[in-house]
């Protein structure tokens, strides 16, 4: 599902077991170091169910600043993962969520991550490896649990480094402009042996209230910590980060307010099929570290120096003389830039003049036997990113301006 020629930091994504890539990435840890071996707890949470948890510590006698993920898609091969961060210094933490695999109590996506996260943060912060300072690290569903542990507001959770999460779980994840998301949500579900939770979110069509605590647009005020999110043009959360760091950038609390990071880079929910946007797309790997080690060490790296928006202009890549294909910074989101709006007219046209007639329309049949392909965009399963769209556009059931 995603390249798997470079051995990463990031965690896994989703059911594939394989961590988010651009090509070419740098990889930033140092020479390894001798490592202790993994120990394994089981936490209890504040209703008594006991979660599954393993601890990775360097060397020496610490203690130490910690980096946690928890995550829903087994712990065990995350542990590949603890070298990134003992060599550099920091403990690593990686919990099955409740009710998934080693941990105790029944699952239900996400909607125990608030409390859990915030029990797990502060039993990370008491242990005596550890120097109180908590930073937890994710992508998608483990970027999901981050921002879930977030809202409670863990007094020792310093810093987040989040990766490809939405802001909303209803508009970005379920019901999408009010639309079923069948093909992520029922293939996700069946993979996590929870398609139980079909029935209830059938149950809640409307935007009711129910998923609420996984909204985390109503809760920007809350988090009251400094997050990097990192997003993709062609993911199926890249609103997602954009949100949470607007939100949290101009509503967040204590130091979250104005303390915020944004990269948004021409990558989707795994592997961009057929356009390969050139070696400058990828991303350099050292920044979760350089993030960490400025808000949990206190290095002096210059990470907060540079500007809070970093964002990839794509272009042709089929012309290296075209225009694009480059990163560009800026101090908010959106950047400043001039809007045009474009105006369908008739026979298939379009353009920047309001349509001269007072009355037109086009039609077209639709035949719900035969409903028009989605052939790439942002899809967690299938092909995904910019696919050759030509096909579609034969149809007699589509219309083009």
């Amino acid at each position: 599902m995603i390249s798997r020629r470079l051995k990463f930091l990031f965690p896994i994504l989703l059911v594939a077991l394989a961590l988010l890539s651009s090509p070419r990435a740098t990889i930033y840890s140092q020479e390894a170091k001798p490592q202790r071996s993994k120990t394994t707890e089981m936490v209890a949470m504040r209703d008594g169910v006991k979660l599954a948890t393993d601890v990775y510590l360097p060397e020496g006698a610490g203690p130490w600043p910690v980096v946690l993920t928890r995550t829903p898609y087994n712990k065990a091969p995350m542990g590949a993962q603890f070298k990134q961060w003992t060599s550099n210094g920091y403990a690593y933490v990686v919990q099955d969520c409740r009710g998934r695999f080693a941990s105790e109590g029944k699952y239900m996506p996400f909607m125990d991550d608030h409390l859990d996260g915030y029990d797990t943060v502060e039993w990370a912060a008491k242990q005596s490896w550890s120097n109180g300072k908590v930073g937890m690290i994710g992508a998608s569903a483990m970027g999901i649990t981050a921002n879930q542990a977030s809202i409670m507001a863990p007094p020792h959770l310093v810093a987040m480094y989040v990766m490809v999460a939405p802001a909303s779980a209803y508009q970005h994840a379920i019901y999408t402009g009010g639309v079923f998301r069948k093909e992520m949500n029922e293939q996700w579900l069946k993979a996590q042996n929870a398609t139980d939770v079909l029935n209830l979110t059938f149950q809640h069509y409307k935007d009711d209230g129910y998923v609420n605590i996984r909204e985390g647009r109503l809760h920007w005020e809350s988090v009251r910590v400094p997050v990097y999110n990192w997003g993709g043009w062609y993911d199926i959360f890249g609103q997602g980060n954009i949100d949470n760091f607007a939100g949290l950038q101009n509503r967040g609390g204590g130091i979250a307010l104005g303390n915020q990071k944004l990269t948004m880079g021409p990558w989707a929910h795994g592997q961009v099929e057929e356009v390969k946007y050139p070696p400058n797309s990828a991303l350099d790997q050292k920044e979760p570290l350089r993030w960490f080690d400025y808000w949990l060490k206190g290095a002096a790296n210059g990470i907060m120096d540079e500007p809070p928006v970093k964002y990839y202009v794509m272009g042709d890549t089929t012309d290296p003389k075209a225009p694009g294909n480059e990163w560009r910074t800026a101090q908010s989101w959106p950047p400043p830039s001039k809007i045009t709006s474009y105006f369908l007219q008739p026979n298939g046209k379009l353009s920047d003049a309001i349509v001269a007639e007072a009355k037109s329309s086009d039609g077209y049949q639709y035949d719900p036997k035969n409903p028009v392909p989605t052939i790439g965009g942002a899809l967690l399963f299938g092909k995904k990113g910019p696919m050759d769209q030509r096909a579609i556009g034969e149809r007699k059931d589509v219309l083009k301006f």
